[in-house]
């Protein structure tokens, strides 16, 4: 064999097993590199979804409400501060023929230690009905105080029998009822008739 060509050989081989190290080194390399950017993305990608969930799981504080009135099972429940009254009278079996639903806002959110009060309906007219007689009473004169000035606002009622009045109950003490208005000069019962509704007695 030709010396010259032997060499060039040599060379060639020498060449060739240098550039198969050089590529395998490289991919080597290039696969620890890409390992290690996916292991560091799958790291922050991991605790993005652990803090996502913490936040998500927020605890609830429990709190205890007691609900009493015109419901079926009247108590303390259990429940927690996202609840409103409308819940808790879920949880007491509704409520009953009488409840007076217009007695609370049911769309209240509950408090820790609240005490519910469900109405009775036929109470809430009761008192609706004195709110109007004792609006009624309020509108009327009495006959024991008033000044001459309030009495002329009566129907019939002018100067002289407001001083009349006046003068009878100086005389002859307050009176005890407003009948005896009738023993007043110049009122007769025709004139009563007119001032029963609008007078009264302390």
């Amino acid at each position: 064999m030709n010396v010259n060509k032997y060499h060039f050989i040599i060379v060639a081989v020498a060449l060739f097993s240098i550039s198969g190290l050089w590529y395998v080194s490289t991919i080597i390399d290039g696969g620890k590199e890409i390992e290690t950017v996916f292991s560091e993305s799958e790291t922050a990608y991991s605790y993005d979804i652990e803090t996502e969930v913490e936040t998500d799981t927020e605890e609830v504080k429990e709190i205890k409400v007691y609900i009493t009135g015109e419901v079926k099972k009247q108590g303390v429940y259990s429940a927690n501060e996202n609840n409103r009254i409308c819940d808790i009278v879920d949880m007491a079996g509704g409520f009953t023929d009488k409840a007076d639903i217009e007695s609370v806002n049911m769309a209240e959110y509950i408090k820790d230690e609240q005490h519910i009060i469900i109405g009775n309906v036929d109470e809430h007219i009761d008192k609706s009905e004195n709110s109007i007689q004792n609006s009624k009473k309020d509108n009327l004169i009495d006959i024991n105080t008033a000044d001459k000035d309030e009495l002329k606002k009566l129907s019939g009622i002018g100067d002289v029998l407001a001083q009349n009045i006046i003068d009878y109950r100086e005389n002859n003490g307050p009176f005890e009822t407003i009948d005896e208005i009738k023993n007043v000069s110049r009122i007769g019962s025709k004139l009563f008739e007119r001032l029963k509704n609008h007078i009264k007695v302390s």
